[in-house]
């Protein structure tokens, strides 16, 4: 087993400065360089590299298939990854090279076959861990300027641990009790993160809103038409900033006009105009680009009116048909095909932030996201059911009921039904008739 000093403390009074991000290092082929040269660097370090000589002799055709299907595997192995999570693994390659260095005796990983004891491996390993993340406690965050919270410590070991699980053939600290109750230990006694408050965006917003931001005339020109119909289509669809186009716009994954389907007369009996906007959701993985329905129907007319605008804005600029496909769903230009800028994430938010305040509000309480929380709110407001309310911000999981904040008149519509209950329970009713029955734990 390879030998260790006691790891120095770190400088500076223990508190350790991460180092920044640098601009346009945040491409995906940077990034995944990065990381395997960290890696490259780190398993040096290790003693988890299993010796797997293949000796193809003279067989040059066997060694060519072993080689493409090892290439094969790889890509596949890489794509378990999420796109969007790679930065996060290369942060937590980055601070976990720089806590190397504090220790720069000791091994860091081992293999179970190379020390002969699973349990003494297991041990090594998750000992490491642990100094990993009793390391990332003295960090303080570039960004924040304030030390790292424990669930972001408990995310960079997680993500360092299966990084190395994965050249080691499995997990590396086996069960991980001890660091698991450490993290626990961690999270309770460090402090706590401040949940930032986002308030919702909601119809009612619109209708105070409205009037002001088209200056009393609604034939205002196209630009605030789009800008209306922007804001109105992420509070309507519930979608995510990225779901528009993201950063930089990308026909594949962005709404285009071609994306938007007008039924001026309805369809199938029902005579209901409506438009049907083909949405790739935000979290789709990586290289799948297929896309949901998203129904629009007529409302009441008024400013919270999706429908009304966007049917409007399809009228008064009319895209052909050919240019559809390159153009924006959405732009606060006029120009054809994709020289038209669309609303990025940045300018959504400016966008949201000049509305919010001609009604008097604070910019710093309504960010992007308060359009999806605000039609989560309007939809289980209105009686929408638990199904209804998923598919509509398409969850997969009960996670809706977060957004879906609480509002004044359902809690006292709930305050006066439980006052009106009139009916006897079930139990007081057996045992005013003399049934005596054990109740579950």
């Amino acid at each position: 087993m390879p030998r260790t000093t006691p790891p120095p403390a770190p400088p500076g009074g223990g508190a350790v400065l991460a180092a920044p991000s640098v601009p346009g290092d945040d491409d995906e082929a940077t990034v995944l360089a990065e990381c395997a040269a960290i890696m490259q660097r780190l398993l040096g370090r290790c003693d988890i590299d299993p010796d797997l000589e293949e000796d193809f002799g003279s067989d040059h055709e066997s060694e060519a298939v072993a080689m493409r299907l090892d290439s094969v595997a790889d890509e596949q192995l890489s794509a378990a990854y999420a796109a969007s999570s790679r930065k996060g693994v290369r942060t937590a390659l980055r601070h976990f090279e720089q806590f190397a260095l504090t220790i720069p005796s000791c091994t860091l990983f081992v293999r179970v076959v190379n020390c002969h004891d699973i349990a003494t491996a297991n041990a090594w390993n998750e000992r490491t861990l642990r100094r990993f993340a009793a390391h990332l406690s003295s960090v303080v965050s570039a960004k924040t300027k304030r030390r790292l919270h424990g669930d972001t410590i408990e995310t960079y070991t997680s993500l360092v641990r299966t990084a190395f699980s994965v050249h080691a053939g499995g997990r590396v600290d086996g069960d991980g009790r001890r660091i698991a109750r450490q993290m626990r230990g961690l999270k309770r006694g460090g402090e706590q993160p401040v949940r930032k408050l986002r308030l919702p965006f909601r119809a009612a917003h619109f209708m105070r809103c409205g009037p002001l931001h088209f200056g009393g005339s609604e034939g205002a020109g196209l630009q605030r038409l789009q800008e209306w119909c922007v804001l109105l289509f992420m509070h309507h669809a519930l979608a995510r900033v990225g779901e528009l186009g993201g950063a930089t716009l990308d026909p594949r994954t962005g709404l285009m006009r071609s994306h938007l389907i007008h039924f001026p007369r309805g369809a199938e009996g029902n005579a209901t105009p409506f438009i049907v906007a083909m949405l790739r959701p935000l979290k789709c993985r990586p290289g799948q680009y297929h896309r949901v329905p998203v129904v629009i129907a007529q409302g009441d007319g008024g400013f919270a009116d999706a429908y009304k605008y966007i049917a409007l804005l399809l009228e008064r600029d009319d895209v052909p048909s050919h240019a559809r496909g390159s153009t924006p769903a959405f732009s606060p230009s006029s120009a054809a095909g994709l020289e038209r800028p669309h609303f990025s994430p940045v300018a959504v938010q400016a966008l949201l932030d000049r509305v919010t305040k001609l009604d008097g509000l604070s910019s710093d309480l309504f960010k992007c996201h308060s359009l999806r929380i605000g039609g989560a709110t309007d939809t289980a407001e209105r009686g929408g059911t638990e199904a209804e309310c998923r598919l509509a911000g398409r969850w997969a999981s009960d996670v809706y009921a977060i957004y879906a904040r609480p509002t004044l008149d359902s809690r006292i519509r709930m305050s006066q039904r439980l006052g009106l209950v009139g009916s006897v329970d079930l139990e007081s009713l057996l045992v005013g008739r003399g049934v005596i029955y054990a109740q579950p734990s």
